[in-house]
């Protein structure tokens, strides 16, 4: 298994968003979809957080 490069902290709420919408366009049943959504509504509240750890300026956040 190769070692994949640290991201910093704005490139992981990029990609998280990115997932997140990804999920929520993804064509599936009714029953596949409303785990999709909790998956992104997930990611986005990670995405969130990590923002605001960003803007308050956390020690040690990229």
């Amino acid at each position: 298994m190769t070692n994949p490069t640290k991201m910093s902290k704005q490139q992981a709420i990029d990609e998280l968003r990115k997932e997140a919408q990804a999920l929520e366009d993804k064509p599936c049943s009714i029953k596949d979809y409303a785990s999709n959504i909790h998956k992104a509504r997930i990611r986005r509240e990670l995405a969130d957080q990590f923002e605001r750890e960003l803007q308050e300026g956390y020690p040690g956040v990229n």
